[in-house]
């Protein structure tokens, strides 16, 4: 059985701990890592929905309307020319414009520790705040938690981003509280592929 990860319910939505194996048996906004997005969206919206690419290009992100009440919107990490649109990642994130940064961090914290209380077989990876890598003024702030499972090396990351003003009115991003799954194979795509 699956677990559900929405934000603002998540503590209320799991299941007994013992029955997580590994990254495929949570989901988000009803999705689960190698499910296929053709199970939740036309092919239409997914081949004409807004993608994002790194310089390697073996996946991209697409952001996508979130069909459920927890998020705002989803990112799914997909693979290049796979007609089957099998689902490497899923990111869910919830506003926090117009709040302090210290709220998402509380959040976050809250999270991290709502997760981290279910399981055995985990490894909190916990990040200090630092300059957002897609900020080169050094302006927007971030911070992450990554939740290793150790058995698989699959990751539960949660995270926090504080835009500065500029970049917000530059290219309207908003700040964000984000949870997303990431498969071992993206994640290690993504750690040591997707910038080269």
């Amino acid at each position: 059985m699956k677990k559900f990860l929405g934000i603002i319910f998540l503590s209320l939505c799991f299941l007994t701990p013992s029955l997580a194996e590994d990254i495929s048996d949570f989901q988000i906004d009803g999705m689960s890592v190698g499910d296929s997005a053709l199970e939740y969206y036309t092919k239409d919206q997914l081949i004409n929905g807004l993608k994002s690419y790194y310089p390697n290009k073996k996946f991209y992100l697409l952001d996508i309307r979130s069909k459920g009440q927890s998020y705002e919107t989803i990112a799914l990490a997909l693979k290049q020319n796979d007609e089957k649109f099998k689902i490497y990642a899923i990111t869910g994130a919830i506003f926090y414009q117009n709040k302090p940064f210290s709220d998402c961090l509380k959040r976050l914290n809250e999270i991290t520790k709502e997760i981290s209380a279910q399981f055995d077989k985990i490894k909190i990876r916990e990040g200090k705040i630092y300059n957002h890598p897609g900020d080169k003024t050094g302006k927007s702030k971030k911070k992450d938690v990554e939740i290793v499972f150790t058995k698989t090396s699959e990751i539960i990351l949660v995270d926090c981003i504080d835009w500065s003003k500029e970049i917000t009115k530059e290219k309207n991003w908003t700040d964000n509280l984000g949870i997303g799954l990431y498969s071992k194979e993206y994640e290690n795509w993504l750690r040591y592929e997707a910038f080269n």
